[in-house]
């Protein structure tokens, strides 16, 4: 059954589920990246599915955004039509500019950091801890935090 906000309210609600799994696969990555790096171990396939879930999290987030910002969005479609007026709001130009540009940064540092570390190495622990970490900072800054005028409920309601 979809919300009264249809497809939408449906898009919207996954994407917000899937940010706290972005954050979980994130945090759990990094922390990984930093225990490998200061405890000086070697890369291992571990770490390489902790990489690869952190990355790919971030990528089906990414494109629920996406759905969400050039299709279903009807704030982001009025937007659009004036930008100049949305550029005057705190909250539109967040939603139009800073939280999809943020992920898409954020989205970009997590591949990086990933593709770096499949040469493994002794490389591989300090090029993923600074990659991920940085994504990670990016990400969390980018979430629409309830105590901002334009934030969102930790956790979707339906």
């Amino acid at each position: 059954m979809l919300s009264k906000y249809g497809s939408y309210g449906l898009v919207l609600y996954v994407h917000s589920l899937l940010r706290w799994v972005v954050v979980a696969m994130g945090v759990a990555a990094t922390a990984r990246a930093w225990s490998g790096r200061l405890g000086g171990k070697p890369w291992t396939g571990t770490d390489g599915a902790f990489g690869r879930a952190f990355v790919v999290a971030m990528d089906v987030q990414f494109l629920v955004g996406l759905v969400l910002y050039g299709v279903l969005s009807p704030a982001v479609a009025g937007a659009l039509s004036n930008m100049a007026v949305a550029m005057q709001s705190r909250g539109m130009r967040f939603w139009l500019i800073e939280h999809p540009l943020s992920a898409l940064v954020a989205v970009v540092l997590a591949h990086i950091g990933f593709l770096k570390a499949k040469r493994g190495g002794a490389a591989a622990h300090r090029d993923t801890s600074i990659f991920f970490t940085l994504a990670l900072l990016i990400l969390l800054a980018a979430i629409p935090w309830p105590i901002f005028s334009y934030g969102r409920a930790l956790w979707p309601t339906w």
